[in-house]
């Protein structure tokens, strides 16, 4: 089983989100089921469960396919699987902000819905372009939220399986109340990220105009 850290889990939710509508997702409640997937897993044969970290540093060649392809072959399995090239690059910060604000005007504007269906098809092009600019990192205090949520569930996780010692540690450690995190009222990407270009956003804001024309 590959385990998310809860934080990226909610900052692609967010984002995979925003490529559709304006509405960011809140962090709370998050729904990450992890203890009840973890159960659920193990049940099949708790002897041979492993549970490993989704995330690109710790990957085999920082590829989930690749990884556990590596993995099966380790237990005497001879297959090969055929492997994308491609890879799925993340929204940078100005590309998810871009594309929040084109998804609320365009609800906000008196569009037929030809008209609505057209420029939603040429805001999914633009998606491509999107990764290019600043790489998105949740703010500190979102994160710390989003783990006061779940710090029951994730307490044990580095102790039993050896994953994400330092990521929970010095959080659960300096935050043991569940009230003592407040988030204010969500709207915007920007609201729950760190860092961004206003150069990189008016270059790749150029580069969605020109998907209109």
């Amino acid at each position: 089983m590959y385990l998310r850290d809860l934080a990226k889990y909610y900052l692609s939710v967010a984002q995979q989100a925003l490529k559709s509508h304006h509405v960011l997702p809140s962090p709370s409640p998050l729904r990450y089921e992890i203890l009840e997937s973890i159960n659920n897993w193990r049940s099949i044969n708790a002897a041979n469960f492993t549970l490993r970290e989704f995330d690109r540093a710790c990957l085999n060649k920082g590829d989930v396919i690749v990884d556990f392809h590596e993995y099966i072959k380790q237990l005497g399995y001879k297959f090969e699987l055929k492997l994308a090239n491609a890879k799925n690059e993340s929204m940078s910060v100005e590309g998810t902000v871009i594309l929040q604000e084109f998804h609320r005007l365009i609800r906000l504007d008196d569009l037929s819905e030809e008209e609505l269906n057209s420029n939603i098809i040429r805001a999914r092009k633009f998606r491509n372009r999107a990764s290019l600019g600043t790489k998105p990192i949740l703010n500190k205090r979102v994160v710390e939220y989003i783990y006061i949520q779940k710090q029951d569930e994730i307490a044990y996780i580095p102790d039993a399986y050896g994953i994400f010692k330092s990521l929970f540690a010095d959080l659960l450690e300096s935050c043991n109340d569940k009230d003592v995190i407040k988030l204010p009222k969500l709207r915007l990407f920007t609201d729950i990220v760190s860092g961004s270009s206003v150069k990189k956003f008016l270059e790749l804001r150029a580069k969605f105009q020109s998907a209109f024309l």
